[in-house]
């Protein structure tokens, strides 16, 4: 955060476990849920996460509206294609 010149209050971490959760609010960081291509989400949303996504075109838009990583989500596609 520090090279980037960002604070914890912008900064994000995308997570599609509990664990990663606990690890962000560790880290003082955004806890974002990645819910896309899960069987449950109840789980990940139980962790109480600052926000979940259930798609990748959802994420791509929030983190284009709110935050400084306009440049990583104009890059993102709106849906997700494994490799």
């Amino acid at each position: 955060m520090a090279k980037a010149e960002e604070s914890p209050e912008t900064t994000f971490h995308v997570g599609d476990e509990p664990e990663d959760t606990v690890a962000s609010r560790a880290a003082h960081i955004v806890p974002l849920g990645a819910g896309w291509g899960l069987d449950d989400v109840q789980a990940l949303e139980a962790s109480k996460l600052d926000h979940l996504f259930l798609s990748v075109a959802e994420l791509r838009d929030f983190l284009l509206k709110n935050g400084g990583l306009f440049k990583a989500a104009a890059m993102i596609p709106d849906r997700w294609q494994p490799s």
